[in-house]
């Protein structure tokens, strides 16, 4: 199995029992990766897939995740193949910092967009300029609320998969 098959499987069967952990630690990596990308944003995340799983302490499912998420705001995102991946797998991250924050800001996770790194990664009107853009296109509409309906609540707090039924 791929490390996106496993990544889909773990997303997919959360219960009850195991929802709050796994999203604890989706969350954290989510943003201890991020905070990385931001404080370094004058330079491209780059190594193989499991080597940075390593330097940041998740699993490499749980990084497979972060480029899931991360895919539709990378200027390279065409060249990233997510759904092979494997820890062996090269990673050269190129971040449009700015779609970056547009696409956290569409996807309602102000835990990511007021992330204290953004601190000089943008300019001041930037945040605001992105709420006021389009929406985003259809199929990264679709991509963003297909991976969090099952896990957010409409507050956007998460919930159990039980819950989504």
């Amino acid at each position: 199995m791929s490390l996106y098959t496993d990544w889909k499987t773990l997303l997919e069967n959360q219960t009850d029992d195991t929802f709050e952990a796994f999203w604890d630690e989706y969350c954290k990596a989510e943003m201890k990766i991020y905070s990385h990308i931001l404080e370094h944003h004058d330079e491209h995340l780059t190594g193989a897939l499991g080597e940075l799983s390593e330097k940041f302490e998740v699993r490499p499912v749980i990084f497979e995740g972060f480029l899931d998420g991360i895919e539709s705001s990378l200027k390279n995102g065409d060249n990233l193949d997510i759904e092979s991946m494997t820890e062996d797998s090269a990673i050269d991250l190129d971040v449009d910092f700015e779609k970056l924050y547009y696409n956290m800001w569409q996807a309602d996770a102000p835990h990511l967009y007021s992330l204290e790194a953004w601190s000089g990664v943008l300019d001041e009107d930037t945040p605001e300029k992105a709420r006021q853009k389009r929406p985003l296109p259809l199929r990264q509409r679709q991509k963003i609320q297909k991976l969090l309906r099952p896990l957010t609540r409409p507050t956007g707090e998460p919930k159990a998969k039980t819950e989504a039924m």
